[in-house]
């Protein structure tokens, strides 16, 4: 993470080479950029980039937990809804959450991507740890879904919660990269969690 030399600088400077590393790497990718590009884009020493960060990851990993805490801060409320609903009912909720914060940081969110793009064992190795502690919440949330008689007892928590994250990623994730519009994204939300309340084998057969 950034040293004490960062999180020390003028306000308007660090947001400055916030901004331009996640512009420049959106740009190139993870596996292109450089620290040389970083440091001539952000028009900084050399010298001073390693004053501030280990090295291109060390920043990487910086941008992207910042994003992750932004966006928890903006979906919190919905998490206090929970109280009296299932989490299963609230997921559409959680995605429409996700795509205002996405409509209004797009640029960092879409530096999230690059998670899936990058050949680096380093990044994967961060996707991974990552995905784990995303899918440990969407496990306790469904088994207390269980747990408050909103699902019937004995469902597989961590199938439905690997589905549900996988839908979220591999799905709408992709999408909101691709450009597709809320409604694209909103309505395949609806049809995969109809297909998880209700099935998909005819009454009667």
């Amino acid at each position: 993470m950034p040293t004490q030399t960062f999180y020390n600088l003028p306000k308007n400077k660090k947001k400055n080479i916030e901004n331009v590393a996640i512009k420049l790497i959106n740009d190139l990718g993870y596996d292109k950029t450089t620290v040389s590009d970083i440091v001539k884009a952000c028009q900084i020493p050399r010298g001073s980039f390693y004053q501030y960060f280990d090295n291109k990851f060390d920043l990487f990993s910086y941008l992207l937990e910042s994003k992750q805490q932004e966006e928890m801060t903006f979906i919190k409320p919905l998490y206090e809804d929970l109280a009296g609903e299932a989490f299963i009912d609230l997921y559409k909720d959680f995605v429409q959450a996700s795509l205002d914060f996405a409509r209004q940081h797009l640029d960092v969110y879409q530096l999230g991507f690059q998670l899936y793009q990058t050949h680096d064992e380093t990044v994967n190795d961060m996707r991974q740890h990552m995905e784990e502690k995303k899918l440990d919440i969407y496990r306790d949330l469904l088994t207390q879904d269980v747990e408050n008689g909103y699902l019937k007892a004995g469902v597989n928590v961590d199938v439905l919660a690997k589905l549900l994250y996988a839908f979220n990623v591999k799905e709408l994730y992709h999408l909101i990269y691709e450009g597709g519009t809320d409604r694209e994204i909103l309505d395949l939300t609806t049809c995969m969690i109809d297909i998880i309340k209700y099935g998909v084998k005819k009454e009667g057969s």
